[in-house]
């Protein structure tokens, strides 16, 4: 079972102020249809893969985002263990993912392929396996992207 499967039988216990869902920023140079094909994937996503807190995710007009050591990454995905786990009850402590989302140097399918290797830590970080090797394979990726165009 991959990580995004196992994250659906996890229970989290949030406090009374927290709230579950994406919260998500765009650049504002990002075109209008970008952003539309982008918030379509999400929700395709947390249908198939139900969020267990809030979830900031940042998409940035960028081909890349710099890593720690100033490397130029597909993603940047920052968060906070959890203090008492499985109990969540600050949303201020959620994590942030930063997914470059600039067409041009990349399509579309190559910001998705990014954006679905930054959502499964997420997942790692509900599950609490930051720390396993839990990436999805190229192949998982691939049957994720065609589903939600609707490819065989």
């Amino acid at each position: 079972m991959n990580i995004l499967e196992e994250a659906k039988f996890k229970n989290i216990e949030l406090g009374k102020e927290c709230e579950v869902g994406f919260d998500v920023y765009y650049d504002e140079d990002i075109p209008d249809s970008t952003r539309m094909e982008l918030d379509n994937f999400l929700n395709f996503f947390e249908e198939k893969y139900p969020l267990k807190t809030k979830f900031f995710i940042d998409f940035l007009n960028e081909d890349y985002v710099l890593g720690e050591d100033d490397t130029e990454q597909g993603y940047l995905f920052n968060w906070i263990y959890f203090e008492n786990y499985p109990k969540f009850d600050n949303d201020e402590d959620a994590p942030v993912l930063k997914v470059p989302a600039k067409l041009g140097e990349w399509e579309m399918v190559d910001i998705l392929w990014s954006l679905v290797q930054g959502l499964t830590n997420y997942y790692a970080w509900v599950c609490d396996k930051l720390d396993t090797d839990y990436a999805l394979s190229d192949d998982e990726i691939e049957e994720l992207l065609n589903d939600f165009y609707g490819e065989e």
